[in-house]
Order: C-alpha cells, then structure tokens, then sequence
C-alpha cells in the first residue's frame, strides 16, 4: 500500500516537472521578443557610448540559437570614420551553445541582408564593432566562422596592417557551376590600399565565405589586380583572410617581382615580365604546389614543391626544371641585379656605399653591391634541387646542363650537389654561405676541367683570339651581406691553366714586341699558333691576390708575369716580361703594364727592369 502511493506521488512530480517544462517552451514559443528591445537598446548604447539602435527582435530557440536583428544602426566611436558603424535590414548571429561556457564563444554564421558595414581597428587596439567592452583592447573574445552576405557592403580597415579593404556582394543574374561543381551564387568585388598600394578585384563566389578553424569550404573564381600585377584564382577556400585551407589553381603574372611587396613578406628584386601558375592544396597547414610551370623573362621553369607551415620554422621543398634560362633571371629571384641594371643590386637611393677601404662604390661598381637576402634565409628551411638543360647570358650560352641540389638550415644554405656543363666543359664543387654569423660567412670551392677558353671570352664579350681547355681549382671564403662585400674580404687561392691551346699569330708577334714579325703576321693573315703551356695562380689575402706566377709558352714567346689583383678596389695591376726563343734584330726590351679597374683596363709599355725577368719562374706552374 505504502509502495504504490509512493509510485503515485513520483508520477505526480514527473507530471508537474514535464508541464512546468511545456509551459516553459510554449512560454518561449509565444514570448514576443520584441519587449526585450528598448532594454537591449539602452544597455548596448549605455555600455558603447553611442547610439544603437534595434528595429525588431526575435530569437530562434535550439542547439544552435538564432538572433534575428531587423533595421538596425549603429553609430561609430568619436575616433573612427564619420559613416555609421551598421546600417543594415536584416541581421542574424546563429550561436553554437555550448561554446558559451568557454573562453571564446562561437558564432558560426552571420547574414547580412541589404546592409552597409564599417569595421574599424585603431593601431592602439581599439576595434569599433566592441560594443560592451569598448576599450578592451586584447585579444578578440568571439570566434565567427561564416559570413552570408545579400546585397551588402563591408568595410574592415586595420590601421595596424595598413588595411583598408572594402567588398560588396551582389547576386549573380544567373546562378553558374562553380569549382569542383559548387555552385556559384554571388559577386564579389574589391577594392582598397595594402600600406600606400591601390588594388582591386572581382570574383564569383557561393552563397557563403568563411573565415579561420571553420572547416568549409566556399567557392571562389576571379582575380585580384594591383597596376599589373595579378592574381587568378579558381578553386575552393575555407579561410578568407588566412590563406588557410584550399584546394584551387592559381595564377600569378606581373611585370616585375619587385612589385609583389609589401603583399608578400619578402622585398623580391626588380625582374623581367613573369607569368606563373599552379595547383595549390593546403590542409593541416602544409601547402602542396603541382602542375608549377611559368616564365620570368626568357627563363622557363617547371616542377614541384611543398610549402609546410605546421613546424617551428617554415620548411620548404621544391624540385624544378628548366629547359632554358637566363642568367639576368636568377638573379632576380636571388636578389641581385644583373650587368645591364648597371651592376649593382643596390636598391634606389642605395646605389652608392662605402666599402672597407672608405672609397665609394657607385653603378660602375663590377660586383654587384645590393645586399643579399640574409633576412629571408633566416625565415626558412628549405631543400630544393634545379635541373635545367642551358643557361644563357646576353644571349650567349654560358652554363649547358645544370644540376644543383642545395640545403637550407638554420640560415646556413649549403649545396649537397653541383655539376655544371660550363663553356664546353665541366665545373664541380661546393658552395656555402652562412647567413646566421655575424657578420655572414661564405665559402666556395669549385673545379674547373676543360673549360673552352674561346667560349668563355664570347660570354664576356672580349675578343676572340684565344682557344684551348682550362682547367683550375678555385677556394675562397668571405664575409659580408653582399657579393661586393665578399669580393673585399676573400681569402684563399685562385689557380687555372690551359695546356695545348691556341692563340692569333697576330698576339704571339705583339708579345713577342717586334713590329716586323707583327708586319709579317699581318701580311700573311691570321692564323693560329700553338699554346704549350698558359698557367696563372694567385694568393689572396683580405680581398688582395697576389701572384705566385704568370706564364706563357708559345713556340716563338715565354712570357712570365707577376702582380695583383685587388677585389677590394676592383683594380688590376699586372707586369708581364715577355722574352723571344728567337732574337730578332727588331726586339723591343720593354715590359707590358696591364693597370687600371676593372671595367676600363689601360695597356701601355714600360722600360724594361733589370729585375723584370724571371726567367722559369712561371713556367714551372705549367704542365
């Protein structure tokens, strides 16, 4: 008896708990929200400071609550533009629930409909949209994952970046297939100034976009364009303003890498017109590059890569190829200039400097002066290797095939492979440079086997006189942000030599100094003779090399040399002292004085020296 009143009186509870909760949600169901806006109003333009206010109020109860807001306006703060923050028709924050006990709550979709929006952050940190907390200027406490806009324009500046950026959406006439058979709803068109530059853009898009940790994917397929540089874009994209997530073909053509900064972080060097394009994914932070091919001037390049964010230094992996490409090209993507910019890399303004000695080195200078990218060889890791059939300067073939496979770590890049088929011949060696010391360090060790003389001498336009192998060993280590810089503090050894050769009869007779066989050689015409031995090696010191011998052996001449070659001042000063097998009648006992810098050398006759002759000196460098 006892038992079943107690089982009466729990199905009473139950009954009064279940009606207290149906009248609950009726109570909710019928609430008219609307009693709630004038006290909204007041509380929101009490906390801000300013007006606010709330045509209509209603809220949509569930999981995922709705707050629908109609004829809304929103005054700005007294320090951000004059226009209102908000106008809009229609309004509505869709909120996750039970993200309103964490840290940051999450509003996971807003619609905008027929709305104007100004979206403002000072460069103290204030941002205009904080309503209740207006001079909090940490961290944002709200994630919001997507936006839906109808027939709206939004403006958000960032007077921290040097933002300003406005876009406005519209509906397509027609709805069009889209990426991966997405449908594409609306266009969007942009406009604004990333820190001075103007750029502007169009593209259509689906019914959303989304911003950073939303995981969807919207639609996207236009450009965005600033003076001539220009970027497509076809694919699917899940963060906006991040870069984050895509799946989507890219294209990007300019006519100047210079002019991608300040979009992108690194300041790239003045280029040739250039069309790139490729496949680009990124999930989890690793960015995957396919189907990469493109131009830079006369430079083609193709090939793979992958771009990794996920670790604690970016890490960057590539394998390209070439079928042709010029000298004047790389040094572009290197941050050099090449010889017909004048020589330097310096940028504008930057064209003169001082070197170690205190002499100024201005657009004459032979090395190129502008500073090498330390910075961004801190920024990265990389791994990379380049194949490439040619490599051509002012229309000349200066490199024939190329393999170059080369490391990047902690600032230190270091070349694990390096073949090159160099003026009919081969070069091998290694290259390290160390932008991580103070100052940066490089070191290079290359070999040089049967190296066509003649063809090196039309690369560097010098007249054509001279043929035969060289061969020859070059290490020098260096120190400094520049190849200019490097040039004035080598150290090491330079040593080449050609055996079997070829020189004009004509130059064999003017060593020889006797103007009757010069007479002789050019009534016959000219023609070659034969180069037993040609060897030079020197010794260089803080930028100064030093020969340890000159030497020339001809059947008719030996010429043995000596003298300096100065880096650090870009100035040759030689003595050669050539000597006949034969005598000759006409014999001149005078030395040949080859002096001046480097783009302007002078050649001119000195009285001979009892101590000028050195007789085998040089020639034991031979053989």
């Amino acid at each position: 008896m006892r038992t079943a009143f107690r089982f009466r009186r729990s199905q009473s509870w139950l009954l009064v708990m279940l009606g207290c909760i149906l009248a609950v949600a009726a109570a909710v169901l019928v609430f008219d929200w609307n009693w709630l806006r004038g006290p909204v109003e007041r509380y929101l333009s009490e906390k801000s400071g300013r007006a606010v206010r709330i045509g209509e109020l209603r809220v949509e109860i569930g999981l995922a609550p709705t707050i629908h807001l109609g004829n809304v306006y929103v005054e700005n703060p007294a320090w951000a533009d004059r226009r209102p923050m908000a106008v809009a028709r229609e309004v509505s924050f869709t909120v996750t629930l039970a993200s309103l006990w964490r840290d940051r709550p999450i509003v996971s979709r807003i619609v905008l409909v027929d709305a104007d929006v100004d979206l403002e952050r000072h460069a103290n940190g204030l941002r205009n949209w904080r309503l209740t907390n207006p001079d909090y200027r940490g961290p944002g406490r709200i994630r919001v994952l997507l936006l839906e806009a109808h027939r709206s324009r939004v403006r958000f500046v960032n007077r921290q970046a040097d933002l300003d950026l406005v876009g406005t959406s519209v509906p397509l006439p027609r709805e069009a297939e889209g990426p991966q058979g997405e449908t594409l709803t609306s266009t969007i068109t942009l406009e604004g100034t990333f820190r001075g530059v103007k750029f502007s853009g169009s593209s259509a898009a689906g019914r959303f976009i989304t911003f950073r940790d939303s995981n969807r994917f919207f639609p996207l397929r236009g450009h965005v364009a600033s003076g001539g540089t220009r970027l497509e874009f076809d694919g699917l994209f899940a963060a906006l303003m991040d870069f984050g997530p895509l799946d989507a073909d890219l294209r990007l053509s300019g006519p100047t890498l210079a002019a991608l900064h300040p979009f992108v972080l690194v300041r790239p060097a003045p280029s040739r017109p250039y069309r790139l394009e490729a496949h680009v994914k990124q999930a989890a932070r690793v960015y995957e590059v396919s189907r990469f091919k493109g131009k830079v001037g006369d430079t083609d390049i193709a090939g793979e890569g992958r771009y990794d964010r996920s670790r604690d230094r970016p890490f960057v992996s590539a394998a390209l190829r070439s079928e042709r490409a010029d000298f004047a090209d790389l040094a572009a993507f290197t941050g050099l200039r090449s010889a017909g910019d004048g020589g330097s890399g310096a940028p504008a303004g930057q064209a003169a400097r001082e070197n170690d000695s205190g002499k100024r080195t201005g657009s004459k200078s032979f090395f190129p002066a502008g500073p090498l990218p330390v910075d961004a060889l801190k920024a990265f890791d990389v791994e990379g290797t380049l194949h490439a059939r040619e490599l051509r300067s002012a229309g000349t073939v200066l490199l024939g095939r190329i393999h170059i496979a080369a490391r990047l770590a902690d600032g230190v890049l270091q070349t694990k492979a390096l073949d090159l088929d160099m003026a009919g011949g081969h070069v091998s060696g290694a290259l390290t440079f160390d932008s991580a010391s103070a100052p940066p360090a490089a070191r290079v060790h290359l070999d040089l086997a049967a190296v066509r003389l003649e063809q090196v001498l039309a690369a560097l336009s010098l007249p054509g006189r001279a043929a035969g192998p060289i061969g020859g060993r070059i290490e020098l280590t260096g120190y400094g942000d520049s190849i200019a810089a490097l040039a004035r503090t080598a150290s090491g050894s330079v040593q080449a030599s050609v055996n079997d050769g070829r020189i004009s009869n004509l130059v064999d007779a003017k060593l020889r100094m006797n103007p009757l066989a010069v007479f002789g050689a050019w009534l016959k015409g000219e023609s070659a003779v034969t180069v037993h031995c040609a060897a030079a090696a020197f010794d260089v010191q803080r930028g100064v090399g030093r020969s340890r011998a000159i030497a020339l052996d001809t059947d008719r001449t030996r010429v043995d040399g000596g003298g300096s070659i100065n880096l650090r001042e870009e100035r040759l000063d030689l003595l050669l002292v050539p000597e006949p097998k034969r005598r000759g009648l006409f014999d001149r006992r005078e030395s040949i004085r080859v002096r001046g810098p480097f783009r302007d050398l002078k050649v001119s006759l000195e009285k001979r020296e009892p101590d000028d002759a050195r007789p085998d000196a040089g020639l034991s460098r031979c053989g």
